[in-house]
């Protein structure tokens, strides 16, 4: 049997001295950049369940089920029309 490979995550002494906002109700949508130990990053649709000026916390629906990880703050933009329109690389 194949193991699954996770998304590659900071530790949380990357997440600096401030402490993370929580999303209570709605967690806002967005776009985020994700690293994997066994293949190129992608960009994901995702919510934000938390953040910091240096991090958030995201979840996505993989392959597998439901993933959560965290990622920088820079590999985060929020999902509106306009940023879903523009193709990236």
């Amino acid at each position: 049997m194949l193991a699954r490979v996770g998304p590659v995550t900071l530790p949380s002494r990357a997440y600096g001295p401030e402490p993370l906002t929580w999303a209570e109700r709605s967690r806002p949508s967005v776009w985020a950049w994700v690293q994997w130990p066994d293949r190129p990053a992608e960009r994901v649709e995702a919510s934000a369940l938390g953040w910091n000026d240096r991090c958030v916390v995201v979840e996505f629906h993989g392959a597998h089920g439901t993933v959560q990880t965290t990622v920088w703050r820079q590999a985060v933009t929020v999902r509106t029309e306009r940023a879903d329109a523009v193709p990236r690389p």
